[in-house]
């Protein structure tokens, strides 16, 4: 057994995450309650996450409810932790705020958690993702490995995995990339991407879409009779600024006053 961390178990298998997947299989029914809650173990192994659910004693309310012991699979754990932050991103609005910086609202409701982005990946302000960067790769690699390659749904493309070329060891090197929902929400709703490989290719396009696009305007006609002076006659009156840049034309030098 694993001794991870009682936060990191939190934000990953918590006992809400495990009667998720118990549900989908079947193995149990209805919403967790508190008597599940209570009577229910879940234990990281080198095979998977080991969850004992111990019999409960009838109630006057309820029939005894069974007990069952069951090892789940790390990828089956990630899996399922990866489809509940997919479902908590949708609907969460995003604000941008400069080309790298946006906010993406909580589900709680109230402050914005800031989602920085770069040109090899993305991070969050939120507690979710700053326990996951703190603690998941040394309490538990195997978990975060299974977390990020989790699929999206639909497709055969990992979430949070991300391949590059190295030009020095002539090899492709893997990244298994760190998320959360407000992540998510993030590179859907800027990015139009659904995994973080796609945002690393749609990463240059989205932020640099104010400094690549052409900026028009009008010039006076004094500032075309000076660019005219210097660089002929054939200077459209609607050129894209700087006026040197734009004609591909040398800056002018001028000659030196001594005073």
């Amino acid at each position: 057994m694993f001794d991870l961390s009682s936060q990191l178990a939190s934000q990953t298998i918590s006992k809400k995450i495990v009667w998720a997947y118990l549900t989908a299989q079947r193995k149990v029914s209805g919403e967790i309650t508190h008597s599940d809650i209570q009577r229910m173990t879940v234990e990281l192994w080198a095979t998977g996450v080991r969850v004992v659910l111990k019999k409960a004693a009838p109630t006057i309310i309820e029939m005894a409810k069974k007990g069952l012991s069951t090892i789940i699979s790390i990828w089956e754990i990630g899996r399922t932790i990866a489809r509940e932050t997919i479902d908590k991103s949708i609907g969460l609005a995003v604000t941008r705020k400069s080309d790298r910086i946006y906010l993406v609202d909580s589900r709680q409701g109230g402050e914005k958690h800031t989602v920085a982005a770069y040109p090899d990946g993305i991070s969050c302000s939120c507690m979710k993702f700053k326990c996951l960067s703190n603690r998941i790769s040394n309490e538990a690699p195997k978990l975060r490995s299974a977390i990020a390659r989790a699929e999206v749904p639909g497709t055969q493309d990992a979430i949070a995995l991300s391949e590059q070329y190295d030009t020095s060891t002539r090899r492709i090197v893997e990244t298994d990339h760190i998320y959360c929902h407000h992540i998510l929400a993030c590179i859907r709703e800027i990015f139009g991407s659904s995994s973080i490989q796609d945002y690393l290719f749609s990463y240059s396009k989205v932020t640099k879409k104010k400094s690549t696009a052409p900026l028009i305007r009008e010039y006076s006609d004094a500032e075309i009779a000076e660019a005219q002076d210097l660089f002929g006659s054939q200077v459209a009156k609607k050129i894209t600024p700087p006026v040197w840049g734009s004609l591909n034309i040398p800056t002018p030098k001028y000659e030196e006053e001594e005073f």
